[in-house]
């Protein structure tokens, strides 16, 4: 396993669980946001070092390339302009929460997860990794009702896509015997007809998942809702990051 493959999220990952740890202790909330915005500097170095280096790992489960790199850029920048957004915004509104700095690297890592893989399971793990700080980030001011309606919205209908998108897989699998998606492109001519009745539905379901969760006409009903109700920087943050990573899982 070569780990160099996914150390931008590795920086992610502990700048998070390490603001998680000592947050309680720190007052100055101004600190925490360039504390992340640091790690986000740091992954993006090292994102842009893996450019023109495509490489796999982890049995084939990962893939860097350039598409997946451009990506994990567009993420990681995504997610410096809405900490440095939110840090007078948050502090305005009188929310001075300090997790919404490691959910938002926690959120930034799962749409890497979700660009760099080529296997449904790990694209469906860096789904949910993604998926459930934004539910919290929607329901950030937990004292403002539309807050809390647009969290729970987002929860609904996500959790909802997310069924979706597992089901979806297991049919995949059920017919492919595979879950890497190079094998199940390069053995589709070989796959038994019967097992082709189940691959199709499948791969409808994948399809209609990640609609929802980017939000595609007709499944993007929900969307005005969850917007109204979230925070400001979040909601920029909702209008592109998620979108740009179920697209590029697509």
């Amino acid at each position: 396993m070569n780990f160099k493959l996914i150390a931008p999220e590795i920086v992610l990952l502990a700048v998070g669980m390490l603001i998680l740890l000592l947050g309680n202790f720190i007052r100055n909330r101004a600190a925490l946001a360039y504390v992340t915005v640091a790690g986000f500097i740091v992954a993006l170095i090292l994102a842009v070092q893996q450019w023109n280096s495509p490489q796999t790992g982890f049995f084939g489960m990962v893939l860097i390339d350039n598409f997946s790199v451009l990506f994990n850029i567009i993420f990681i920048i995504a997610g410096i302009l809405t900490v440095l957004m939110a840090r007078g915004y948050l502090t305005a509104r009188g929310i001075e929460i300090f997790e919404f700095y490691p959910l938002m690297l926690f959120c930034t890592v799962g749409m890497m997860v979700m660009a760099s893989s080529s296997d449904l399971v790990v694209i469906f793990i860096g789904l949910e990794i993604m998926s459930v700080p934004l539910y919290v980030l929607a329901g950030l001011a937990r004292n403002d009702l539309e807050s809390n309606e647009s969290s729970m919205k987002y929860f609904i209908m996500g959790a909802f896509a997310s069924a979706f998108l597992l089901y979806g897989i297991a049919l995949i699998y059920g017919a492919a015997e595979t879950t890497d998606l190079r094998r199940i492109v390069t053995d589709f001519d070989f796959i038994m007809l019967n097992a082709k009745i189940f691959l199709i539905p499948g791969a409808f379901m994948v399809l209609f998942g990640f609609a929802f969760k980017v939000a595609a006409v007709p499944f993007h009903m929900w969307v005005p809702d969850v917007y109204q109700g979230a925070p400001t920087p979040v909601t920029g943050f909702f209008s592109v990051a998620p979108k740009a990573a179920g697209f590029a899982a697509l």
